[in-house]
């Protein structure tokens, strides 16, 4: 029994930290093409006039692009560049995978370490010891810094992807000196901006953090994330605003699933990242404006069918027997219907639910018209907040068939409702869009595992040696790796008892 409990508990890690880096990758490629762009005007796109962006296009399939062209002439797409293929990720993936690799390499001693006995018994001894206390401690910043150089390193050598992935131009400039020796990792946070950039790139890259220190003392989940983020975000904000994403993947990574969440979630996690997370004014008060915007609009407030729908996806995800939820026949399909009609409907420019989502963003921006989310306290916030507003729900049931109701196009919608919903109403808010649903789908992921992950999407995400069965690879690697400071507080535990 206690091995079946073991594999069982093992099984739901693997899911949700493969959920959480595909879901990342999934937010942030949907979220690519229409970055930047204001948001009336992805409203305006036929694409994405009526129930916004719910599909995996490129830059050229956009009607602002396409008139863009055309204006140009004779030679505007020439002009206007390479874009990237439909389903391509950006450099917040890219970043957020070096991170996960770095814990990897980290927790079992690297192939660094292996190969060092050519450099001499003294440099492997050394190595060893860095090694153990890496194990002991977590990767150090040099660690997190090399794995940032080879994930923009192996952008540049990919003939198809070079130059598309979009790194901000301070940390392209940073990987660069890095890579080519002229700066250290312990002075290039600051090679850019003199007190560092307080922007978005620490936030974006930090689930994986999230995820293999979901058990760790608060102390411990803020020296690693401060050491993840020190390459290219030493500002205090950049640092704390990773930090605010991180603890809240972790308290979804260690829930027992949605309903599992909601005693810690909501207003009371905002509370808690404003007064015992973080550290920094700018978050701290970002934080405490959005619990006092709680609770949301009445259309998100939880019904029956909500309920009923998480213990029944919690039951399947484990596997689980739902016979006892099963009523059969007529009775079950009425309250099929009934929990169908009371989950929320599908975004629409304007609805209650956007609006005021709109105009929680807008109360966090320091100056009127000011560009929301490239800074780290206005992503980490908002991301927060579009999380539990969308993402912290029940999995949805997928309906019998293409019966009368059961259209193929409404099963389709269905398909993209709570909790990946979060994802379309994230990028509604127009902005810095990959960014945002990168980290909103980071958090879903870490909350529902792998099943809400949408079979069309998941499919539309870019293959290819870095695809998706290389980022599922890497998950299913990480979800082996356990912080070495929780193994061995319970270790002392289980000793002492």
């Amino acid at each position: 029994d206690d091995r079946i409990m073991t594999s069982n508990a093992a099984a739901e890690r693997e899911a949700r930290c493969v959920g959480c880096l595909l879901g990342a990758a999934i937010g942030d490629a949907l979220g690519a093409p229409v970055e930047g762009i204001n948001a009336g005007n992805t409203a305006k796109d036929p694409l994405f006039a009526e129930h916004g962006v719910r599909e995996m296009v490129s830059q050229k399939d956009l009607k602002s692009w396409k008139d863009v062209a055309q204006a140009l002439g004779a030679g505007g797409v020439a002009q206007l560049g390479r874009t990237r293929p439909a389903g391509s990720y950006t450099d917040d993936t890219c970043l957020m995978m070096s991170v996960a690799c770095a814990l990897v390499d980290a927790s079992s001693g690297g192939a660094d370490a292996a190969s060092a006995g050519a450099e001499g018994e003294d440099d492997a001894k050394q190595q060893r010891v860095q090694k153990e206390k890496e194990k002991e401690k977590g990767p150090n910043a040099a660690t997190f810094a090399k794995f940032l150089v080879q994930s923009f390193e192996a952008t540049e050598s990919d003939s198809v992807m070079r130059g598309l992935r979009g790194f901000g131009s301070g940390t392209e400039k940073t990987l660069r000196a890095l890579a080519e020796g002229k700066v250290t990792p312990d002075k290039s946070g600051t090679m850019i901006r003199k007190g560092g950039s307080n922007r978005n790139g620490g936030a974006m890259r930090i689930a994986p953090v999230g995820l293999v220190y979901r058990h760790a003392p608060l102390e411990d989940l803020q020296r690693v994330v401060r050491e993840a983020c020190w390459p290219t975000h030493v500002h205090p904000e950049g640092i704390d605003g990773a930090l605010a994403v991180a603890y809240v993947v972790a308290r979804a990574a260690s829930a027992p699933g949605p309903s599992g969440f909601y005693p810690h979630a909501e207003k009371d996690l905002l509370e808690e990242l404003a007064s015992k997370v973080c550290t920094t004014e700018a978050l701290r008060r970002r934080f405490a404006l959005l619990a006092k915007a709680w609770p949301p609009a009445a259309s998100q407030r939880k019904t029956r069918g909500d309920a009923k729908g998480e213990e029944r996806s919690l039951k399947k995800q484990r596997g689980g027997d739902d016979d006892d939820d099963d009523k059969g026949g007529k009775e079950e399909e009425e309250e099929e219907e009934e929990e169908e009609g009371g989950a929320p409907s599908l975004f629409s420019w304007g609805d209650e639910d956007s609006q005021y989502d709109a105009k929680v963003a807008a109360s966090l921006r320091d100056k009127p018209g000011e560009w929301v989310q490239v800074k780290a306290s206005d992503a980490a916030a908002i991301s927060v907040w579009m999380f539990l507003r969308h993402g912290v729900c029940a999995l949805p049931r997928k309906p019998r068939g293409d019966g009368p109701g059961h259209s193929r196009e409404r099963s389709a919608d269905i398909a993209t409702g709570r909790p990946s919903e979060a994802l379309v109403r994230t990028i509604a808010l127009g902005g810095d869009t990959d960014t945002l649903a990168c980290i909103v789908g980071a958090m879903i992921g870490a909350l529902h595992g792998r099943a809400w992950l949408p079979t069309r999407w998941l499919e539309s995400l870019e293959g290819g040696a870095y695809g998706k069965a290389w980022i599922e690879q890497i998950a299913k690697n990480l979800a082996k790796v356990k912080s070495a400071v929780v193994a061995k507080k319970t270790a002392e535990g289980a000793s002492s008892s």
